[in-house]
């Protein structure tokens, strides 16, 4: 997975170490909020051999960080699908595109929602239903 925040920050990086490696078990990672957090180059994630995803991440948030530590801000601001500024749409015409297999899966941690639990489910539930 490709973080904006570490040693590998974007899908050039995480393609070219995965490549690199050669292992047969070893894959990519890509996560909507990363790749709108960090490069946001679908053109990058466009050009994958679907085979080296082996994982998506789906959520929603604001372009801009609401809180200044991006970590803090990654936990805790993640939104439902469609409920965020992201190009939702964009992300997964581009991923399905590649001719992935990878598992799709939710990824929204937010602050709100722990207080909310019931709410926040039914949010990203709709969330799917928009997209999905």
């Amino acid at each position: 997975e490709f973080l904006p925040f570490n040693d590998i920050p974007d899908v050039h990086t995480a393609r070219r170490l995965v490549e690199a490696a050669g292992r047969a078990n070893g894959g990519i990672c890509v996560d909507i909020w990363h790749h709108e957090r960090g490069a946001r180059d679908l053109d990058a994630i466009a050009a994958l051999p679907g085979e080296l995803i082996t994982g998506i991440q789906l959520n929603d948030g604001t372009v801009e960080p609401q809180q200044p530590h991006y970590y803090t801000d990654c936990l805790a601001n993640r939104v439902a699908m469609g409920d965020g500024e992201f190009d939702v749409r964009g992300f997964l015409d581009t991923v399905h595109g590649t001719g992935t297999t990878a598992g799709w899966s939710l990824e929204v941690p937010n602050a709100w929602g722990w207080a909310h639990p019931d709410q926040h489910v039914a949010a990203i539930a709709a969330g799917i239903r928009r997209f999905l």
